[in-house]
């Protein structure tokens, strides 16, 4: 009962600190928290195994700060695969919409959304299609920014490995 409530007082005394910390990498509260409360959960998913940790106060924080580059890098990763397929096919000056080709590929693309799962297609499409951000379509579905994200990217998935029976290159 003693370690839960030492980690009880160490997660309330630190808490708010790691979100505004968050905060200066993610640039959203919401998924600031998520990144701290994942962090909190594996420390303590962990504890039995950290008895060692000399500072644990630098030693949150660090955690915090790698969670937060590790979601960054994600998010870049996903958004440069979405502006890859979105340029591989509406980029292009030899496909315009007038084109029996262009016609043919939003066809497959429309089959593909049909196809996916809505907690996939519907966060894909307003992102790509209505060009909402994460934390809008958070807000819309009820869902965190990070729940989005990987919604998004899992999406983009899906979308790639439907699109790969085209004869055209997708990625």
């Amino acid at each position: 009962m003693n370690e839960l409530t030492n980690f009880k007082n160490f997660y309330l005394k630190h808490y708010s600190h790691l979100c505004a910390y968050a905060f200066q990498f993610l640039k959203s509260k919401d998924l600031s928290e998520d990144v701290v409360q994942e962090v909190f959960v594996q420390l303590y998913e962990k504890h039995e195994t950290l008895t060692d940790i000399a500072h644990p106060d630098q030693y949150i924080f660090r955690a915090v700060k790698f969670k937060c580059l590790d979601v960054v890098r994600h998010h870049q990763l996903v958004h440069e695969k979405a502006n890859k397929i979105e340029s591989t096919y509406y980029g292009s000056k030899e496909y315009n919409d007038s084109t029996l080709e262009m016609k043919e590929l939003n066809a497959q693309i429309d089959q593909c959304f049909d196809a996916m799962p809505d907690q996939y297609s519907e966060p894909l499409y307003m992102s790509k299609f209505l060009s909402k951000k994460n934390r809008e379509i958070a807000e819309v579905l009820d869902k965190t920014p990070k729940q989005i994200e990987n919604a998004i990217y899992r999406g983009l998935v899906q979308l790639k490995k439907c699109l790969k029976d085209l004869s055209c290159e997708v990625i």
